[in-house]
């Protein structure tokens, strides 16, 4: 059986080098033993319930990740962030935007939007991050970036995501 630390590593190898720390409670890391490992340098602390691993350099789609992480498990890349990750546009927004259900808004770094209508259908993941579907990414769009939505739904027709 893999050792504590190597359980750990390995979900932080599908999440762009971070995990929450209730994922590493789940796995069997004591809050004392995560708070050792931050002051020791092995893990950072993005967030207060989101670690990531020393050793991995920092991206764009682990900040996401992490985002995502510290907002919780209804938490979903969204908007224009959404749009990046799902190839519908090609500008990185600097501000990272989540949705999550109506009145589970989180205080953050990062944008939250709340959603009174989130379904299964509009969870979807890509590249390991918890992201919403392309058609509601598109739709979405029109909130933040109305000039965006013709070319994203072409590029998302284009691209085979969706059709019409």
């Amino acid at each position: 059986m893999l050792d504590l630390d190597a359980r750990i590593g390995q979900l932080a190898r599908l999440q762009h080098g971070v995990v929450s720390t209730a994922q590493c409670s789940e796995l069997g890391m004591r809050t004392r033993q995560v708070s050792e490992r931050v002051r020791s340098g092995v893990l950072l602390r993005p967030f207060e319930d989101v670690v990531a691993i020393a050793a991995v350099p920092p991206t764009w789609k682990q900040t996401v990740m992490a985002s995502v992480l510290a907002a919780g498990n209804d938490a979903l890349a969204s908007h224009r962030t959404a749009a990046y990750l799902w190839g519908l546009t090609s500008y990185k927004h600097p501000t990272i935007e989540i949705v999550m259900p109506r009145w589970e808004r989180a205080f953050r770094e990062f944008t939250v939007h709340e959603s009174l209508d989130l379904i299964a259908e509009d969870r979807r993941e890509t590249d390991g991050i918890p992201t919403t579907s392309p058609e509601r990414t598109v739709v979405d769009l029109g909130a933040v970036a109305p000039w965006s939505v013709e070319s994203a739904l072409d590029t998302g027709i284009r691209k085979g995501l969706f059709e019409l």
